[in-house]
């Protein structure tokens, strides 16, 4: 609405360092990576869930390549419990049986 460019940002492996549902344990040597990609602009009259479904693709697609270049693996006896494959970092479209928002 304000026009300003929103960056998307992808985090991969911070779910090993403090993951949910799991007990906590202090991880040293746990990689993190991030990717930023280019800014998304937001027309000002541009459909909002046409615009929210920008922004999430180009947040997957961080994410995807987040995955593509983490470095590590599992080691063995660890599990792969947080293993994901690249391509399945897609964005699921935003609901639109909505018939308004709550900042209309």
């Amino acid at each position: 609405m304000t026009g300003v460019p929103v960056t998307p940002v992808g985090l991969w492996g911070c779910h090993r360092i403090y993951p949910i549902g799991r007990k906590f344990r202090p991880r040293l040597g746990v990689a993190g990576v991030i990717v930023v990609g280019d800014a998304v602009h937001i027309d000002a009259g541009e459909d909002v869930f046409e615009a929210t479904d920008r922004i999430m693709t180009a947040i997957a697609a961080c994410v995807a390549t987040a995955r593509r270049i983490y470095p590590q693996r599992p080691r063995r006896g660890e599990g792969d419990w947080w293993v994901r494959r690249p391509e399945t970092a897609v964005m699921r479209p935003t609901p639109r049986e909505r018939h308004s928002d709550r900042w209309s």
